[in-house]
């Protein structure tokens, strides 16, 4: 009996895969010598305090108060502090998108889907 599966059942959206959200940061970074993960990894270790300011940018994740510096270190990086006197919110970051796009897809073992879109879902937390 073959078994062999030759159709491909579901393929991400170009806008939904994960390397294309690489894609558009390195593109929005725009640092010369960056053009893929590797070298992204390797400029992310190099310059931690601009790779770091970089995602806070491109994440968009908004501070209630801002930080002093984005990296505090003597050499020793397991003592790094990250965002020194930064305050924020999550549920102000992660409830803000209130597009229809899905938030959350609940697939049951029964095959049953359920979709919420980031509108339902601010409106569900605001019900709380």
């Amino acid at each position: 009996m073959d078994n062999e599966v030759t159709e491909v059942l579901w393929r991400p959206s170009e806008k939904r895969s994960e390397g294309a959200a690489v894609r558009r940061f390195i593109k929005q970074i725009n640092v010369s010598n960056v053009s893929d993960f590797h070298t992204l990894y390797q400029w992310s270790v190099r310059y931690p305090k601009l790779f770091w300011e970089a995602c806070i940018e491109f994440l968009d994740i908004q501070f209630s108060s801002p930080a002093r510096c984005t990296l505090e270190f003597e050499g020793d990086m397991r003592l790094a502090r990250w965002f020194p006197g930064a305050t924020l919110n999550f549920a102000e970051n992660l409830l803000r998108n209130r597009s229809a796009d899905p938030a959350i897809v609940f697939w049951g073992e029964d095959v049953s889907q359920k979709t919420l879109s980031y509108e339902e879902l601010y409106q569900a937390v605001a019900q709380l």
